[in-house]
């Protein structure tokens, strides 16, 4: 999606709570009166798709201006009613019509509700077109009998008004007159209208007048900026006015034709929302609860709203990201608010706004600065139809997903952060943080660091070598080929004349799959020979070469020693082209298969051939030390470390980004003096990929040709801009201290907060985000802007809701659920508690209304067990001592909550209030010293209702401030237990007893109970679990 909200860090520290008031808007219906008022949306005055995906769609009513539609139609309208039954001047008629909509030559609009639409109040949008189109459908009338003017109808017709594509002219306060390329919708409208109506009888001719109120039903389809379909519709219902006058001709007593104008005005409201995989509810009760305890908590919120996701939907769209990305955030912002979520909206943020990217092309400097930033030509995958660089991810079959358009690998120039410098450190201190066991192994594999060997084959018919790594060195003797990456730059020097054409169409089908396609196991083995041969410097031997896509340029040296029988690949890949295999460790059957289980077996077939080296006999910990050592001093090898981590390609070939602070002068990058910062992204329409390789930036000639601020030479700015994940590298610093306009961050500030104590955020930002940041993190650690060498102390990954069909939510599958109309039919509070009920945080959870239905019964009794039928305290609730009952029953609720709150189980502590409530109906006093801490209780999960009950309850200030209940553990153990006893398997009676009592006196007690289930029958076995069951074999 264009618009994601920041993963949000919520750090806590000690000190006095400070708390951000709530709306009223999220009790229960039927709670009280005013339980939806509050924060129920408006009637959206400008109409367009204000979508999480962000498209402007004029349909209806713009603003303050009505879109009106003017409709001719001619018809065939057939009398019904019998002439013997009615008078003459009575019917009932049917009738058929057909005609044309006639559109405004032009509309115009003005956005008075920034809430839905997205964009400032004030934004004015011209020169809207819409097409005329086909009107047709069918009327049914009634004329009186007794007043023979007057009559009825209910007619329903169909109209298309399509909006072209066109260019928009939209003026939006804070970002100026933007010329927007719209690439058009079709409109279906269906309008469905009962009218009073009129006529004059003049003989053969009856002109005819009505009026009456409509229903207006729209189906809007999108196209995509090349005019294609895009896949994404929506429909909505609106209401307005629908008139008409005409002329009806009767050609005979039954039969009649009519000629008729029409307007109608409707208005059509069409709002995109969030899904309720947007809102970070679980936290949210660790964050009151932790502001009940007295922590200071820091809870923000911002945008992550620059990069691919938000460029790609305006290249699809033709709307301009600005525009997109404010729509995004306003419906995010709304939704938020309306559930209750408490942000820290003061400290809110987004990586567009040129405030916070100034410090981003800071902290890009400062790598600059250091040499973790430079200039590469790397190979990366291009696709020329589509005009970019595509991820991995992105390619199919060595296709763009997108469109299905050829991709190839080639180099081009790139802006590289040197991620590798990191390498050990990002590994070691992995230790210093509470993550989660599956995270951790992630990261560490991503970083792949191995220990091996680097060894060198000389090339056996001309100069040179190929320098290999290494895991394995004790199989060396077991290499019989050898294998190239198809872009290894040795490939060119080593390819025999009778091999160069197979070997060229080979690095031509090589360079259109992506690494994520060459390294699938189960893929058919693939590659060519050279007609080159290396020799191995421990035997002698000749070894073909040959390239294989298996084989990636971009790990290790790009080159390998095959040793197929120990190795699945290698061994698939000698099958496959009849290459020899020669087993070196002892254990298995490798013309059968690769034996790869060696750490069980013996060195064999190791010798070299005068006798003088040997690893026969030793296991391969043993011979690889002695392997390397004997290399090292033939000098064609070295011990070495290698990583999977490749250094991080950090420029993009697209307009949506931070530009970088660089300007080139005679070939050389040099960096902008820290008081030019920000380097503003420039205002342009055309903001399409150039399709040359180059950034769209490239075309902004008075943007691009400067001068050099240092020698006053001319210059050239950087046209590339940075990748989605500069922004996001460090946002958590600037929610400390977001009004900073002389420092990226208060050293004192970040001292006090850092570093973040609970991150909740997906696992899928495990190997890119977070690693990411820790590695920026730790270059701010070293230039002394951080106090700690990590950013996040604890990290939880929650799961997401899936659909009610148990599929991840999607537009495409019509399964999203809104929640909008979750809060407009059970208020915010049920939504926010059923989010937390629904099962353990981290776990996906398929979303049930009829689950929403249960947790607002629930509020409901909770709401009954203090409040009366005329919405006051009720008698029940009474300022009597407590019995030592509901003491401990309270009690034990206050520690299973704070306990499970603090292990962010929030579906079991919400369980434990459902015990809680359950009990105290069942009486009819309730003591206000067990309710009233309930209610703090309460507070965290449902605010709103909680805030009700604590004024009703004759408090103040806000239940929010006040301090978190206590638990006394005395009070937490019960006096009495309850045992079940059963019969072979099967309950068959139930012991109370008083805790501490006997086994035998249990057992003495169990047997009484069911004696009549035992008596006279041999009892074999008697199983007792301590304080929870008893079990009698017989």
């Amino acid at each position: 999606m264009p618009v994601e909200p920041s993963p949000n860090p919520s750090v806590v520290e000690r000190s006095e709570s400070r708390t951000v008031p709530c709306t009223p808007s999220g009790y229960p219906p039927r709670l009280s009166p005013n339980s939806q008022h509050a924060c129920r949306g408006r009637s959206l005055q400008a109409v367009m798709r204000s979508a999480i995906q962000g498209d402007i769609s004029m349909t209806i009513n713009i603003g303050d201006e009505r879109r009106r539609s003017k409709g001719r139609v001619l018809g065939m309208a057939i009398a019904l009613g019998l002439v013997s039954a009615l008078p003459a001047f009575a019917e009932t008629y049917v009738a058929g019509m057909v005609g044309a909509t006639l559109a405004p030559d032009t509309v115009r609009g003005r956005v008075n509700d920034p809430n839905f639409v997205g964009l400032p109040e004030g934004t004015s949008i011209s020169n809207v077109q819409l097409n005329s189109s086909i009107m047709y459908g069918a009327k049914v009338g009634h004329y009186f009998n007794s007043i023979p003017w007057l009559g009825v109808e209910l007619e329903a017709f169909v109209t298309a008004p399509h909006r072209p594509a066109q260019r928009l002219t939209l003026n939006v306060p804070g970002i100026g007159t933007i010329q927007q390329d719209e690439p058009g919708a079709t409109n279906r409208i269906v309008v469905v209208s009962p009218l009073i109506m009129v006529r004059y009888q003049a003989g053969a001719f009856e002109p005819y007048a009505g009026a009456g109120p409509g229903v207006f039903f729209l189906h809007q389809e999108q196209f995509t900026a090349s005019g294609s379909p895009s896949n994404y519709s929506q429909s909505n219902t609106g209401y307005g006015l629908n008139t008409q006058v005409g002329l009806r001709y009767r050609l005979t007593g039954h039969v009649s034709m009519f000629g008729e104008w029409k307007y109608n005005y409707g208005r059509i409201d069409l709002a995109g929302q969030a899904n309720v995989n947007h809102f970070g509810i679980n936290a949210l009760s660790q964050l009151h609860h932790k502001r009940m305890r007295g922590f200071n908590v820091l809870h923000p919120m911002g945008w992550d709203a620059f990069g691919l996701p938000a460029e790609q939907y305006a290249v699809k769209t033709g709307i301009h990201p600005a525009i997109t990305t404010a729509q995004n955030i306003a419906t995010f912002k709304r939704q938020m608010k309306r559930v209750g979520l408490s942000y820290d909206w003061e400290r809110e943020l987004s990586t567009t706004d040129p405030q916070y990217y100034r410090w981003t092309q800071w902290i890009f400097l400062k790598l600059f600065e250091r040499g973790l930033a430079y200039v590469a030509e790397v190979p990366v995958n291009w696709c020329p139809a589509l005009g970019t660089v595509l991820a991995n991810e992105e390619i199919v079959d060595g296709k763009s997903e997108v469109g299905g358009f050829d991709v190839i690998r080639k180099p081009m120039r790139q802006w590289v952060l040197k991620i590798t410098a990191y390498a050990d450190r990002l590994l070691e201190d992995l230790t210093l943080v509470d993550w989660p066991p599956s995270t951790l192994e992630m990261q560490k594999n991503w970083i792949g660091r191995s220990i091996g060997a680097e060894v060198d084959f000389v090339l056996a018919d001309q100069n040179g070598a190929i320098r290999v790594f290494t895991t394995r060195p004790d199989t060396l003797f077991g290499a019989t080929y050898m294998v190239l990456a198809p872009e290894h730059p040795l490939v060119d020097v080593i390819t025999r004349v009778e091999q160069k054409e197979p070997v060229a169409a080979y690095r031509e089908a090589a360079a259109k799959k992506s690494d994520l396609q060459r390294q699938e196991l189960e893929k058919e083995k693939t590659g060519v020979f050279t007609g080159g041969y290396a020799i191995n410097p421990v035997n002698q031997e000749r070894l073909p070469i040959w390239i294989a896509d298996y084989v990636l340029m971009s790990y290790g040296t790009g080159a390998i020693m095959a040793v197929p029988a120990h190795d699945e690949r290698d061994w698939a890949f000698a099958h496959q082209y009849a290459l020899s295999i020669r087993e070196v460790i002892s254990g298995g059957n490798v013309q059968e298969a690769a034996f790869t289980d060696t750490d069980r077996g013996k060195v064999v077939n190791s010798s070299t051939g005068d006798g003088t080296f040997s690893l026969n006999g030793l296991t391969p910990s043993e011979a690889i030390p002695k392997i390397t050592d004997w290399l090292a001093k033939q000098g064609q090898g070295t011990r070495a470390v290698n990583y999977k981590l490749r250094d991080w390609l950090f420029a993009r070939q697209r307009y949506w980004g931070e530009p970088f602070p660089i300007v080139w002068v005679d070939g050389e990058a040099r960096p902008l003096p820290e008081e030019q910062l920000p380097l503003v992204l420039p205002e342009s329409n055309n903001f399409k990929p150039s399709g040359t390789g180059e950034s769209p930036l490239a075309n902004l000639d008075q943007w691009l040709v400067t001068t050099d601020p240092t020698t006053n030479k001319p210059a050239r700015r950087e046209t590339n801009t940075m990748p989605q994940w500069a922004g996001s590298c460090w946002y958590y610093l600037r929610f400390i201290d977001p009004k900073n306009a002389t420092q990226l961050v208060d050293p004192e500030k970040e001292r006090y907060w850092m570093p973040v104590d609970l991150y909740i955020g997906g696992s899928e930002h495990a190997v890119l985000h977070l690693l990411y940041a820790r590695f920026w993190h730790k270059v701010l650690f070293d230039i002394g802007v951080v106090s700690t060498p990590e950013p996040f102390r604890k990290l939880v990954h929650q799961g997401i809701v899936l659909g009610e069909d148990n599929q991840k939510m999607s537009k495409s599958r019509g399964n999203v659920v809104n929640p909008d109309d979750m809060i407009d039919q059970f208020g915010a509070d049920a939504v926010r508690l059923y989010e937390m009920f629904m099962g353990p945080l981290e776990a996906m959870k398929p979303w049930s209304t009829r689950g929403v239905e249960g947790v607002t019964r629930f509020l409901e009794r909770v709401w009954r067990l203090m409040v009366d039928e005329q919405g006051r305290i009720s008698h029940a609730v009474v300022s009597a001592e407590p019995s030592l009952d509901h003491q401990r029953l309270l009690h034990q609720t206050i520690k299973k909550v704070t306990e499970d709150i603090e292990a962010l189980r929030f579906n079991t502590a919400i369980s434990q209030m459902m015990i809680f409530t359950n009990e105290m109906t069942k009486v009819q006093q309730r003591p206000r010293s067990v309710i009233e801490p309930f209610v703090l209780l309460l507070s965290p999960f449902a605010p709103h209702v909680a805030e009700e009950l604590w004024d009703l309850l004759g408090h103040q200030p806000s239940v929010s401030q006040q301090p978190w209940p206590i638990f006394d553990p005395a009070m937490t153990v019960s006096e009495r237990i309850i045992i079940p006893v059963q019969v072979n398997g099967r309950l068959r009676a139930k012991i109370d007893v008083p805790v501490g009592t006997s086994r035998d006196e249990i057992e003495r007690l169990a047997r009484a109970e069911a004696a009549e289930w035992i008596q006279g029958k041999e009892s074999k076995k008697v199983i007792y679990v301590e304080k929870k069951l008893l079990n009698f074999v017989v």
